[in-house]
């Protein structure tokens, strides 16, 4: 591409490529910042060839105010006026791109329709405005471009919402496509340097804080009224909307218009390949960062599997899951159980690794985790239900190999379908989730026989009011909920309390204490407004499985159930909030706990009377089937039976 400069005073640079070499200001050069700002090929800027002919002695030189140093790998040199500051060079590169930008013929709007309107000051407005990237006009004869579709500085001044007004133009580019001569007076062009790997990937954290800063500190350039930060890159709105909305949402202000409706063209996101980013009305969940950095930021700390495993000792591999091994690990003689779960950081060739968990997938499980284990202190809604999260840690390098050995015993004993940990390169990322023991799954427990009406009443009750206060607090859905999603243990207290709406439930314990876990495929909103959900429909052999085994076959059918409603209610969208799945999975519940041998013949139909009731019962969630005259009465019938459920129960 060729480009030529003219060097002014009022922008940093970081450095300039010419002719294939890279040429730093000294003050940069001196930080070892060695970040690309543009590509150069030709410069006629006479002022640079003048000064690089006078320093071709390769000695450092300064003559009045400019500073240029000698790069080892060549004999040109870079110049630029050095200021205050120890890591910047100030100067401006006013650049005219001569050939033609790649991707900008791409069929797109050339400009928003609305302004994105934000009040940050009681006497001032600030919009933004998204478009493409103008054109210098002798650039639309190369390119062939219809006059129709042609779009220049010329068309951008003759706009509505432009014309009269003061603004910036925020550069999301590498290049600038016009002179900064054609700017009208009151505005200015300000180049952010990419930090992005291909043009496909979304913002960086890096970028998206830069943008925040640049907005911050360009709006005191304006006194009061109204003033307009133009955003572009090449072609398409999704960088652009990624990081307009990423601004909105950072600046906590009541000030800020939050009903806005922002242009539907900012959703234009096919050529977006792996951005994650999406932009709606403002008052929905906005995702402003990508699943990556989200991830890094919720986990606990990012540490090494060195420092992890510590003093660990008495580690038992429990169980698996897809991809995910659970261990129970001493650690200062107490007992924790760690779910670690390897994911696909980046996009590879590798065919294994992309079959692994994406952070985005992950993300939702380490919020949920984290939510849920709080609401064992809330004030209004509060269950100690759910299973406490200790803590989450993002690992990387080698896999540890004290967890190695126990992995390959439980293989040996009872098989694996995962892939050997051992195979995975230093460069693999897990996430590590640290839970209290929560005792074995109620699944384990079925398989003895004997009368349990007692155990299986308190065990139903225990998980419905836990789930009934989590979908008050977050409306939150398990869909997931069988038998082996829940843990069994004793009980520390004789009574479990729940508080729900801030009434509080307290059931007896009968010294059992049930914890819910596996939160993959639940759905969960957080205080804020953040959804958290995954979408089953992305997974459609979940729907279409069948089994020999009954109780399998029977919780397949669930999963198809679920479907239904969410089809038919909320037109198959995954991230609605449908509290009638988990009434799903409590009919589930009752229909296995009277099954087979967990009770004896006469005592199953005392909890066929809650299948029927769930089955039969027009309830709207798990509230409501609570508060019925039917669940009550049951309650208070069976509220005595149970002394001898320890001893039964061979809960140690």
């Amino acid at each position: 591409m060729d480009i030529f400069y003219k060097f002014t005073e009022d922008e940093k640079c970081r450095n300039v490529e010419r002719n294939g070499k890279v040429y730093y200001p000294k003050d940069v050069m001196a930080s070892g910042n060695r970040k690309m700002y543009c590509n150069v090929r030709k410069c006629n800027a006479a002022i640079e060839v003048d000064m690089a002919r006078k320093a071709k002695s390769g000695k450092e030189r300064s003559t009045k105010e400019w500073t240029w140093l000698k790069d080892d790998k060549d004999d040109r040199f870079v110049i630029g006026k050095a200021n205050k500051h120890r890591h910047e060079c100030e100067f401006k590169c006013e650049e005219i791109e001569r050939s033609k930008p790649e991707r900008w013929e791409l069929v797109c709007p050339r400009m928003g329709t609305r302004l994105i309107q934000g009040k940050p000051k009681p006497d001032f407005s600030v919009f933004f405005l998204p478009i493409k990237a103008p054109l210098n006009d002798s650039l639309f004869d190369s390119m062939d471009v219809p006059m129709k579709d042609r779009f220049s500085l010329k068309h951008f001044f003759e706009n509505e919402h432009v014309a009269g007004n003061n603004g910036i133009i925020l550069n999301l580019t590498m290049y600038r496509f016009y002179a900064e001569t054609d700017l009208k007076e009151g505005w200015k062009s300000v180049m952010l340097s990419p930090d992005r790997r291909n043009q496909y990937d979304p913002p960086t954290r890096n970028e998206t804080q830069e943008f925040i800063s640049c907005v911050n500190q360009r709006l005191s350039d304006y006194g009061n009224g109204k003033g307009i930060f133009v955003v572009h890159d090449i072609n398409g709105y999704n960088r652009t909307g990624f990081l307009i909305c990423a601004y909105l949402v950072k600046v906590d202000s009541p000030d800020w218009v939050t009903d806005t409706a922002i242009d539907t063209r900012l959703l234009l996101n096919t050529t977006a390949k792996r951005t994650t980013a999406w932009i709606g009305r403002m008052d929905e969940t906005l995702i402003v960062e990508n699943p990556m950095d989200q991830l890094t930021e919720l986990c606990d700390e990012t540490i090494t599997w060195e420092i992890l495993i510590g003093n660990c000792n008495q580690i038992t591999k429990l169980g698996e899951g897809c991809y995910a091994d659970v261990y129970r690990v001493t650690k200062n003689d107490k007992a924790e159980v760690w779910k670690v779960v390897p994911f696909r950081y980046d996009e590879t060739e590798d065919e294994i690794n992309n079959l692994m968990p994406g952070p985005d997938m992950l993300l939702s499980e380490v919020a949920i985790g984290k939510a849920l284990s709080k609401l064992n202190s809330g004030e209004q809604h509060s269950s100690s239900s759910f299973i406490k999260l200790n803590f989450c840690r993002l690992v990387y390098g080698k896999y540890a190999g004290q967890l190695l050995e126990p992995w390959k015993k439980y293989k040996k004993q009872k098989g694996s379908e995962n892939t050997f940990p051992g195979n995975y390169d230093a460069q693999q990322r897990y996430v590590v989730f640290s839970f209290a023991d929560g005792g074995k799954s109620l699944e384990h427990h079925m398989k003895e026989q004997t009368n349990r009406l007692a155990v299986s009443s308190i065990c139903f009750f225990q998980t419905a009011y836990a789930v009934a206060v989590a979908e008050a607090a977050h409306k939150f859905e398990h869909r997931d909920l069988h038998e082996g999603n829940l843990l069994l243990m004793k009980a520390a207290d004789n009574v479990i309390s729940f508080r729900l709406h801030g009434n509080v439930i307290r059931l007896k314990s009968y010294g059992v204490q049930v914890s819910i876990i596996d939160y993959t495929l639940s759905r969960m909103e957080q205080d804020d407004g953040t959804l958290h959900y995954m979408d089953m429909a992305q997974d459609p052999e979940l729907f279409t499985s069948v089994s020999d085994a009954p109780h399998e076959q029977l919780q397949y059918d669930v999963y198809r159930s679920m479907k239904v409603l969410i089809d038919n209610d909320h037109e198959g969208k995954w991230n609605a909030f449908c509290p009638k799945t988990t009434l799903l999975w409590l009919q589930y519940l009752a229909t296995r706990l009277s099954q087979k041998k967990f009770l004896k013949d006469e005592n199953k139909a005392e909890i066929n009377e809650i299948v029927n009731a769930l089955k039969d019962g027009e309830y709207e969630n798990v509230a409501d089937f609570l508060a019925d005259e039917f669940a009550q009465s049951f309650l208070e019938k069976h509220k005595l039976i149970g002394e001898f459920c320890l001893k039964l129960f061979h809960i140690p």
